[in-house]
């Protein structure tokens, strides 16, 4: 999956993510290689940061499921409405 996404690159930056997590790591992996070859020593860290995120929320999602079932799905859903309605709020965003 990793070399379907290399063929699409562009300027050595990954512009069309066939597969989502692996697009990630590929970009992760250029911006690596960029820092050893003297360019942006830390552009690496926002994709890993991604790439970490998306391996958290798997791991919880799968902790979630194995002790509740499906319902960790509306576990999910109301993490993601208390942080959507947290993020209005911090924008300044008028709540709905």
């Amino acid at each position: 999956m990793g070399a379907k996404n290399t063929v699409f690159a562009a300027d050595g930056e990954v512009k069309v993510g066939l597969t989502y997590m692996t697009g990630a790591l590929v970009r992760v992996g250029k911006r690596i290689t960029t820092a050893m070859a003297g360019g942006d020593r830390w552009g690496w860290v926002a994709p890993m940061t991604l790439f970490v995120g998306m391996l958290t929320g798997a791991t919880l999602g799968a902790l979630a499921h194995a002790a509740v079932g499906a319902g960790a799905l509306w576990l999910a859903t109301a993490a993601m409405l208390v942080l959507t309605l947290s993020a209005g709020r911090l924008l300044g965003a008028p709540a709905s």
